[in-house]
């Protein structure tokens, strides 16, 4: 349980370490990455998490049965599935981090100058998502295989590779360079795991997700670029006004997903596709 626990918890590890770090920069830091981390978490919490571990009974039940042309074919679709809603995510904390921010947070001694150093590091978590949410759903993998440690060493390794890298960034980047050190880390340890999987088992459709997240990523940019230029008719550099920014925002976010999911119609994106079926099916 000890190293499952912490295979899985590779980023929360990162962020604790992070939090070390901000305690000794400029007052604010740490209060900067914890609101940050908050916005993280909620779309991570809710699809990655989950998706990553709805996967782990059909990846354990294939692997018992030896079914492993099946597994492996399972696993990329949970990847491309988990990316699918992820990328989009990234994109959209992105193209809204200072919107978002200024309407939840800005009020009180959370001034315009706090939101503009959250929204820094709210960027640079915001980059490494697509792949904390996708390690969420290579690590189980490992755990339908009954091995728990290949992720626990995995995960010591890129807990140094955050030390490394929080030791490039800090000093230029301040608290965003620790948000970027996570990031990085949090790249190189889904890497680091689809590298062992393919010593292991042999590749796992690589071509076919790379396929995919180049149309989710396209769909994606369009999508951010619309989000982004609806809300910059706002001002949001003060506080009130909330009646508008929600409006605002509310619009941003709606067209912003409806041309996603109209591209991503468009483009026959297989992931799409296979959450319309779902749908249809549960009316």
């Amino acid at each position: 349980m000890i190293p499952g626990l912490i295979g899985t918890a590779v980023y929360q590890l990162n962020v604790f370490v992070d939090t070390i770090f901000a305690s000794f920069l400029p007052e604010g830091s740490v209060s900067y990455l914890f609101f940050a981390d908050r916005l993280m978490e909620f779309p991570l919490g809710i699809f990655g998490i989950a998706i990553g571990m709805a996967s782990l009974p059909s990846l354990a039940g294939l692997s018992s049965q030896g079914k492993m042309e099946e597994w492996k074919e399972t696993l990329s679709f949970t990847f491309r599935l988990v990316s699918f809603i992820s990328i989009p995510a990234m994109v959209g904390l992105i193209a809204l981090k200072t919107p978002i921010i200024n309407l939840l947070f800005q009020r009180g001694r959370f001034d315009y100058a706090a939101t503009v150093m959250t929204a820094k590091a709210l960027l640079y978590y915001s980059v490494g998502l697509w792949a904390i949410a996708g390690a969420r759903t290579v690590v189980p993998a490992f755990y339908s295989l009954q091995d728990t440690w290949t992720p626990l060493k995995i995960a010591l390794i890129c807990l140094g590779a955050n030390v490394v890298f929080i030791a490039i960034f800090i000093y230029p980047l301040k608290h965003a360079g620790l948000a970027l050190a996570t990031s990085l880390s949090s790249m190189l340890n889904l890497i680091l795991l689809f590298r062992k999987l393919s010593l292991k088992l042999g590749k796992v459709n690589i071509g076919k997700s790379i396929l995919s997240l180049l149309k989710i990523f396209l769909c994606s940019l369009l999508m951010g670029f619309a989000a982004y230029l609806i809300c910059s008719l706002g001002e949001w550099t003060t506080t009130g006004n909330e009646g508008e920014k929600v409006l605002l925002l509310g619009a941003a976010i709606l067209i912003g997903l409806g041309i996603y999911l109209g591209c991503s119609y468009w483009m026959k994106n297989e992931e799409m596709l296979f959450l319309l079926k779902m749908i249809r099916k549960r009316k």
